[in-house]
């Protein structure tokens, strides 16, 4: 622990996650500020989020998932990277949290893995939320079902993504959404 004269405690990140969390949230949610500079926030919160543990995060995920969905729409594939596995952390975690905003959450995947810009980690991510939302047992079958034929429909251009991993989670995906909502017949 001791290291150049300097004790560094394992909690380090959760103290400096507790004091910057607020002051984020504060100017963000300040409607005074352009969105410029509102930017700049939900940038600083991904790229905080990226370097801190899941067991600090899921006590904040209320709070934070505006601003994550809202970090999606910036045109960065390192943002959007680490947006989308605090995403996926909330999907797996607290799925009823994700169900309340489906209707922006999907169309936001969607568009990224259909975007040319976004890199294979982006798009693997995106689609692995995706699975994740249709395996989720807590997530009703009836709050899905309005999203499948649009799923469906937009996935096709990632089964011909250039990386191997990228066009199998998509086969995965479309096949697990053409499935959605039919009885299955164990032979």
């Amino acid at each position: 622990m001791f290291r150049n004269f300097v004790f560094r405690s394992p909690l380090y990140k959760q103290k400096y996650f507790n004091l910057i969390l607020p002051i984020i949230l504060e100017n963000f949610n300040d409607n005074t500020i352009n969105f410029k500079y509102k930017k700049n926030y939900l940038i600083s919160l991904s790229l905080i989020l990226k370097n801190i543990e899941k067991s600090i995060i899921l006590p904040h995920l209320v709070e934070i998932l505006p601003l994550i969905l809202q970090a999606l729409k910036i045109n960065s594939n390192s943002i959007k990277s680490s947006s989308l596995n605090i995403l996926e952390i909330a999907i797996t975690e607290n799925p009823k949290l994700i169900v309340d905003q489906l209707q922006t959450t999907i169309p936001l995947l969607l568009d990224i893995i259909n975007e040319p810009s976004s890199n294979s980690e982006s798009k693997s991510v995106s689609l692995k939320c995706l699975i994740a939302l249709a395996v989720n047992d807590s997530i009703k079958l009836q709050t899905l079902i309005p999203y499948k034929d649009t799923i469906i429909r937009n996935i096709t251009l990632a089964l011909d993504d250039n990386k191997r991993n990228v066009r199998k989670l998509a086969s995965n995906c479309r096949q697990l959404y053409c499935d959605l909502g039919q009885e299955r017949s164990d032979l």
